[in-house]
């Protein structure tokens, strides 16, 4: 809750990794409704969301 402006409302919360070769970085994502992130949930469109993240940031990290 901490890593968020409004962290005492967020209920529920998504952590994803950006990652290519190696994990660089982490995306949160967080809800106030208790329901919208929860363990029984697919996960499809969020694996495919940190893909995406990934791919897009990734240009911006420094030559390994």
């Amino acid at each position: 809750r901490d890593w968020f402006d409004d962290g005492e409302a967020m209920q529920s919360f998504a952590f994803l990794p950006l990652r290519t070769a190696y994990t660089f970085g982490l995306l949160g994502l967080g809800d106030e409704s208790a329901e919208r992130f929860h363990p029984g949930m697919g996960t499809m469109y969020l694996t495919r969301l940190a893909e995406l993240a990934s791919v897009s940031t990734s240009r911006y990290l420094p030559p390994a």
